[in-house]
């Protein structure tokens, strides 16, 4: 349409169109009125209204020789201006929008709890994670305030008290209450986050029953392996993929003449000739494959 009032006013000019340019002109500044609405910004379409009206006050008032070109021109460049902006303004609202989507999905796939907090109007966002972990659903959780999950006195105060700082904070306990009134002890760390353009917390809430049963598997696995280490007759030793000696057992300690705790801090080319180095790596890196390398090939 602006295109099509640009080749009416170029015939004008020529003299073969019979629209007055008044005409033209007026139709033109409704179009910048139109886009200027249609902008986000209302001191720009303030602005330019009044901007337009100035120009024009010579075409109204005593029918005055008013050079028209320069309205022409002041209206083609700020439309120009204001579509340019505003496609800079839809591509960094898609950016933002995709971004946001991203967050949302790792907040979603996160294995620990995620509840994202707001002083004023409490819990804004949570992840599956933590209502599986309460067993409430999503929306008996939003929009009620953190500290009403906590199960006492002071695990609310905690969280009232963290819930305020401006960085990042230390790992800390508290206890929530499950839908069944059951206790449940978790790890919270949380820090500020702006969530839809207001200041929020969000709080990260580790389940520490699985963390502990995580600590007492690990702690039985090495039970074993040491008890596997103490049984055998022969000598065994496990080296990193460095050739350090990470751990031995007793008859290795034995065999080599060197106490556990030194032998730990060498290395097997500590115990074979230096001619023998090349050849022994190219072994480990053999064996680190999976391959299985007979024992005539194996210089150590």
């Amino acid at each position: 349409m602006l295109a099509s009032l640009f080749a009416l006013y170029l015939a004008n000019n020529q003299g073969i169109g019979v629209v007055p340019e008044y005409v033209l002109s007026y139709l033109i500044m409704i179009i910048f009125f139109t886009s200027l609405l249609l902008s986000v910004r209302i001191t720009i379409s303030v602005v330019g209204i009044s901007l337009i009206g100035i120009a024009s006050l010579p075409l109204v008032i005593n029918d005055l020789d008013y050079p028209i070109h320069f309205l022409w021109l002041f209206t083609l460049v700020t439309s120009i201006l204001i579509i340019v902006s505003m496609l800079i303004r839809r591509d960094i609202l898609n950016r933002l929008q995709a971004s946001e989507n991203r967050a949302r999905s790792l907040m979603e796939a996160y294995i620990d709890g995620v509840v994202i907090h707001s002083p004023k109007q409490g819990i804004l966002a949570i992840n599956p994670a933590f209502t599986d972990l309460l067993g409430y659903t999503a929306d008996d959780i939003l929009n009620t305030t953190f500290d009403t999950l906590a199960d006492d006195d002071s695990s609310r105060a905690l969280i009232q008290q963290n819930s305020k700082l401006t960085h990042k904070s230390d790992p800390y306990e508290v206890k929530l209450s499950h839908q069944n009134k059951e206790p449940i002890i978790v790890e919270l760390i949380n820090q500020p986050y702006e969530f839809d353009k207001q200041p929020a917390q969000v709080f990260i809430v580790r389940d520490m029953r699985k963390y502990k049963d995580v600590l007492r598997q690990q702690h039985e696995q090495e039970i074993r392996y040491e008890s596997l280490l103490e049984l055998t007759d022969d000598a065994v030793m496990i080296y990193d993929f460095d050739g350090n000696y990470i751990a031995a057992n007793q008859q290795a300690s034995d065999l080599l003449g060197v106490p556990i705790e030194e032998l730990i801090t060498k290395s097997f080319r500590d115990f074979i000739p230096q001619v023998y180095h090349t050849a022994s790596e190219r072994v480990i890196e053999r064996l680190l494959t999976g391959e299985n390398v007979p024992m005539y090939e194996r210089p150590f």
